[in-house]
């Protein structure tokens, strides 16, 4: 009788335990899916020809959420990306230790911090000229690690080196990529990064290898921002390329029905000719990109309420050595929710 009690007690007291640790693990996570999307319309005024056009830079939907404490997924897709649908996300996030996080799927490839900035937190309406050289997602897997007692984050992986459209091609070269970044009390945030990849995979082109250091600098109302990519083509007797930027970025508080928030923007880019690698018809590496430099100016009023975002930018870009790109006015509305 006593035996039979003392068993009631243990498994009384074993149900009491495991209900407050799922009490305890449920106020930490939850499965339920999150929901997140962003717009970027806008309208260029081409003022080399007085040509004109509307665009819908993107439409991106995105969800994420937790399975269990330690296993996350995302994923994104752009159902208006310049008017193409493309998947851009569709990944794991383990996290075995504090600290430490393991990705595994398609996603961007760590490197270029103007690439890597979410879309909604673009400061202008184009991206800068790095992002020539450092917009790359790719299938694969990365491992993210902040060392302990610091706030030093590096982040680095290996990735196919074939069109991510098409997961079923074999690789006999692969991308890597890895980058280091600093956050310092001060607002500095110093960042160094390097990728390595051929692009198309074997035999469609040369390894490009790709070098890159910025630093960002957060004061009050401030925001002053740099980068710059030194680029090579392994065994090839292509010079090297070479990408840049800098970027000032002031606000100041408003009060209005549809603005919280005024800032003036202004930027300096520029890159070389160069080529993105890939070899045409003739065997030879294409000269596919255009070199040029450009001056930026910007005004966007902004408000955030809650979880949403809204933002009206109008910027002038001027173009210098461009033969192709045209000096223009661009004026369009973002929304992020």
């Amino acid at each position: 009788m006593k035996l039979t009690r003392l068993k009631a007690a243990m498994a009384a007291i074993i149900v009491a335990i495991s209900a407050t640790a799922a009490e305890s693990a449920d106020s930490t996570w939850t499965y339920v899916p999150k929901f997140n999307g962003v717009t970027r319309i806008f309208y260029h005024l081409s003022t080399t020809n007085g040509d004109s056009r509307f665009e819908v830079a993107n439409a991106r939907l995105s969800a994420g959420g937790n399975l269990m404490p330690w296993f996350e997924y995302f994923m994104q897709v752009d159902f208006c990306a310049n008017g193409k649908i493309k998947p851009l996300d569709f990944y794991a996030d383990i996290t075995p230790t504090k600290g430490l996080k393991l990705f595994l799927g398609q996603m961007r490839v760590p490197f270029c911090i103007d690439a890597c900035r979410a879309v909604h937190e673009y400061y202008f309406t184009s991206v800068a000229t790095t992002s020539t050289f450092g917009n790359l997602r790719a299938v694969g897997a990365k491992a993210g690690y902040t060392i302990p007692g610091t706030k030093l984050y590096v982040e680095g992986g290996i990735f196919s080196s074939t069109d991510m459209a098409d997961h079923t091609k074999w690789n006999s070269t692969m991308t890597y990529a890895i980058k280091a970044n600093w956050a310092t009390r001060c607002g500095l945030l110093p960042e160094v990064g390097f990728m390595s990849r051929v692009p198309g995979g074997a035999g469609a082109g040369v390894r490009v290898n790709q070098y890159d250091v910025s630093l960002s600098w957060k004061y009050s109302r401030l925001f002053i921002e740099g980068e710059y990519i030194y680029r090579r083509y392994a065994g090839s007797p292509v010079k090297p390329a070479h990408a840049y930027y800098g970027l000032v970025d002031y606000a100041f508080p408003l009060r209005a029905r549809m603005a919280d928030k005024l800032s003036v923007q202004a930027r300096y880019d520029g890159i070389t000719d160069t080529t993105s690698g890939l070899y045409g018809i003739d065997g030879l590496l294409l000269n596919d990109i255009e070199g040029y430099r450009r001056l930026t100016f910007g005004v966007t009023a902004s408000k955030t309420l809650g979880r949403c975002f809204t933002a009206f930018k109008l910027n002038y870009e001027q173009y210098f050595d461009a033969i192709t790109q045209h000096n223009q006015v661009v004026a369009g509305v973002i929304f992020h929710f």
